[in-house]
């Protein structure tokens, strides 16, 4: 029977957990965890299509959409809410608490995500989720002394390739 360490906080349980898994295989978790998020919340939005058809900006063709949702949104959302907001928190975090506060970054990360996907109430849930997962896996990643930053981008592509392919099928 292994003997948990109680000094041992949950928060560095689940991280050094993470850890140990290697980033490729971390990555098709949080994108199954993604996808199968989608399945779970479309009922209580009763419509799956809904979920992935829902665009703030409505596009004039499938290039445009291809390119904002494929790359333009990626780039900028990596960068501002899993780089930006996590790292900035973290180093204030410290200098304030004189602690690194990880969870507090990733929820500061996960709100700041969903409200910039404010379609409706439902769909910020699921996006505060999401936002959650990112930045987890970010946070993993740069942990393993890894590029975060790419590693994140290329999930986030990967979740948006897989919900644009579901929308145009």
């Amino acid at each position: 029977m292994a003997v948990i360490d109680s000094k041992v906080n949950l928060t560095e349980r689940i991280f050094s957990g993470l850890r140990e898994l290697k980033t490729p295989s971390l990555m098709l978790n949080i994108l199954a965890f993604n996808l199968a998020l989608a399945v779970i919340i479309a009922p209580i939005r009763n419509d799956f299509i809904y979920t992935i058809h829902a665009n703030f900006l409505p596009f004039d063709s499938l290039n445009e959409e291809l390119l904002v949702v494929l790359f333009l949104a990626p780039l900028i959302e990596t960068v501002l809410y899993q780089y930006a907001i996590i790292d900035v928190s973290l180093y204030l975090l410290k200098l304030i608490f004189k602690k690194e506060l990880i969870i507090v970054s990733i929820i500061l990360s996960a709100i700041s995500y969903s409200l910039i996907h404010l379609y409706d109430y439902v769909y910020m849930i699921q996006m505060v989720i999401a936002g959650f997962s990112y930045s987890v896996f970010y946070v993993v990643v740069k942990q393993k002394n890894r590029n975060a930053l790419l590693y994140s981008l290329v999930l986030h592509i990967l979740c948006n390739i897989l919900m644009f392919g579901l929308k145009h099928i």
